[in-house]
């Protein structure tokens, strides 16, 4: 990004649910293969495309946040290291941030399906521009709207902090195996539900309390299949015919 002259920090309507990282590993031609699972219908969509993305769900402190960006800055490095084979097992830190990037993307998904609705309080006694209520957001200062309001999105903000730390908690003893595709390529769900699964790229994955292993085409086709049966919206891939068991 190119340093910007303006001193007001920018607003992201666009937040990704899935870190951007990961997507642009299922592109193929600049575009992401897109099932819709309710209507059965295939896509070829671009990273900003509206399956991945959430308009303003949450504050701009829980998307460009200091915690917020180390996470997706360490997790990224992790997944680099893992895809040019330079780790083969991961070290007791690694398991801590990628618990911390999948608890993220749970939250995320979570909040993106169950937006928080504007919150009345009472008629302020001076309005504040848009433009002043946006700046106050990278640090997590409240701002009533015109109508007397709480935007959802800076109520989302301090939830989804507390729920990341009980996450993080829950998820202390996990340690995660790095799944290799031998044969056929992993999908990307919007979802796994229940299943703690964190999407690498089409060859690579991360599965919680697994050992390393490279998954054969039967292991890749059960990949998958959990994958159609839990997600809720979409399935995405840099290729659904490479993908097995959709």
């Amino acid at each position: 990004m190119k340093p910007s002259n303006n001193p007001h920090k920018q607003i992201t309507t666009k937040q990704h649910i899935c870190p951007k990282s990961v997507l642009r590993r299922f592109m193929s031609n600049g575009k992401i293969q897109v099932l819709n699972v309710k209507t059965g219908v295939v896509e070829y969509l671009g990273l900003d495309a509206d399956p991945f993305i959430a308009h303003r769900a949450w504050d701009q402190y829980s998307e460009h946040g200091e915690k917020y960006a180390r996470i997706e800055r360490q997790f990224g490095i992790i997944a680099d290291k893992i895809l040019k084979g330079k780790v083969k097992t991961l070290e007791p830190l690694a398991h801590s941030i990628i618990s911390s990037m999948y608890g993220l993307w749970r939250i995320r998904q979570h909040r993106a399906a169950n937006p928080i609705p504007d919150k009345f309080v009472g008629c302020p006694e001076r309005s504040v521009s848009n433009e002043t209520m946006d700046q106050g957001e990278h640090y997590r200062i409240i701002t009533l709207n015109p109508n007397g309001e709480i935007p959802g999105r800076m109520l989302a903000g301090p939830q989804m902090q507390l729920d990341l730390e009980r996450f993080e908690d829950e998820m202390t003893d996990k340690r995660w195996g790095i799944i290799h595709a031998s044969q056929g390529e992993f999908v990307l769900p919007n979802s796994f539900g229940p299943y703690n699964i964190m999407p690498i790229s089409p060859q690579y994955s991360l599965i919680a309390n697994e050992e390393n292993a490279e998954a054969t085409l039967e292991s890749v086709t059960h990949y998958n299949t959990t994958a159609k049966e839990n997600t809720t919206l979409f399935l995405a891939a840099r290729d659904l015919a490479r993908c097995p068991g959709i």
